[in-house]
């Protein structure tokens, strides 16, 4: 289209990652139109390069997912300036449903146990059972490991078990008064329990009482997660909360006004909690504000787990009882992929089995494995590729076309810029 507007933009490459032919690339204000979207610049750095890429893009702190044109108006850019275009690895690539398994029961909780030989697939179930044997006497709510021998199981029995993968008991916990719905194993043969009416028991293996209670919200505690010596806990009392995991004493709370808080998982000192209302909420309690950001309008019901992708600090799975299954990007606005999950059932359980492998089951009673491929890259050279860019200029070529002797100079001034810094 020949009335379209074009922006002036300049891809800057990590710097760690940096070679002669993106340094070259980095050096060059371009011109593409307003139109261009993810592949479209992908196309351009492909010809450029002479191999085929596939990058995220990344334009003032927050991946492009639409046209650059969209983005620079969202976020209050002016287009009258270079746009500085981040040119980010990773993303997502292929998605495929590798297999589906069925089970006795609903799958209430799904644990990846490391072994020396392989990972081993650990389920929780409606029917009592734990990786297919019963250990309780009704609804398994909450599983977690250690090593790779030590399997941890709570439900609606309130009982507490933690036994070895012989099948050696360590811990049989009695104390809770009502369905126990998280659960996590800690140092030091030590393991935090939290019920339906908010109370948390801490126990050490060997002892059967606790050693330790506490009221850790007014209503029921959803979920638990042990960051090293921090405890997190979300509830349905719209509260998030860190504890100190020894003393169970209180550091710190969140409130979610009028939000039933109903899983979280945390990476790095970066926790994401969902809620009844299908936002993810990110937290960083370092900051005195903790909450630092929300994702909202990919889920149209309660979120039911969320789980940080391995070694990814921003990619998250996320499930809730609409049926929808989401990959989620801190640095997005929407999600970046969906993973088909059956429709009416819901996923109840979603985690990571490696960086390429993510689980889900729930009412079905079926578990679901998917494959997610890293994007393609080749080394094959395709010298015809510059007939489908439709209309990117190098600025030196822009010059060439424009006739005021003011536009050049204003033009040639720009392409004398450094390259940014990331």
């Amino acid at each position: 289209m020949e009335n379209e507007q074009q922006l002036r933009v300049q891809f800057n490459f990590d710097q760690d990652k940096s070679s002669e032919e993106t340094l070259s690339i980095a050096s060059q204000v371009m011109v593409v139109p307003s139109s261009s979207e993810k592949n479209s610049l992908d196309q351009i750095l492909s010809h450029l390069l002479q191999c085929d890429v596939s990058y995220m893009y990344m334009v003032a702190d927050r991946l492009v997912q639409g046209s650059l044109g969209q983005h620079v108006s969202i976020y209050g850019m002016s287009t009258e300036d270079i746009v500085i275009i981040d040119v980010i690895d990773g993303g997502i690539g292929k998605i495929d449903k590798i297999s589906e398994e069925k089970q006795n029961d609903w799958i209430s909780s799904i644990i990846v146990q490391k072994t020396d030989e392989v990972d081993k697939i650990i389920i929780g179930s409606y029917d009592g059972t734990v990786d297919g044997v019963a250990i309780h006497n009704g609804p398994v709510k909450s599983l977690d490991c250690q090593y790779s021998n030590i399997i941890a199981s709570a439900g609606a029995d309130a009982r507490v078990i933690v036994r070895e993968t012989n099948n050696k008991i360590l811990l049989q916990g009695i104390g809770h008064s009502t369905t126990i719905e998280a659960l996590q194993l800690g140092p030091q043969n030590t393991c935090v329990s939290a019920d339906f009416v908010g109370m948390a028991f801490l126990w050490r293996f060997g002892n059967n009482d606790p050693i330790l209670t506490a009221k850790l919200h007014s209503q029921c505690v959803s979920d638990l997660r042990l960051d090293h010596s921090q405890l997190f806990s979300t509830s349905w009392d719209h509260t998030v909360k860190l504890w100190d995991y020894e003393r169970l004493d209180l550091i710190h709370t969140s409130s979610s006004t009028g939000i039933v808080m109903t899983c979280l998982d945390i990476n790095n000192h970066i926790l994401a909690a969902g809620g009844h209302d299908g936002i993810i909420r990110i937290y960083d309690y370092r900051l005195k504000s903790a909450l630092i950001s929300s994702f909202k309008g990919g889920h149209a019901s309660c979120l039911s787990a969320v789980a940080w992708r391995p070694s990814d600090p921003y990619t998250l799975l996320a499930a809730s009882h609409d049926s929808a299954l989401r990959l989620w990007d801190t640095r997005a606005t929407k999600p970046l992929a969906n993973l088909e999950f059956p429709q009416p059932d819901s996923p109840l359980a979603a985690v990571w089995a490696g960086p390429h492998k993510a689980l889900a089951g729930g009412k079905n009673s079926k578990l679901y494995s998917f494959h997610l491929s890293s994007p393609k890259m080749s080394s094959s050279n395709d010298t015809n590729r510059g007939t489908t860019l439709g209309g990117f200029f190098h600025q030196q070529e822009q010059e060439e076309q424009l006739g005021s002797a003011d536009d050049n100079d204003d033009i040639k001034n720009n392409n004398s810029k450094k390259r940014p810094k990331k």
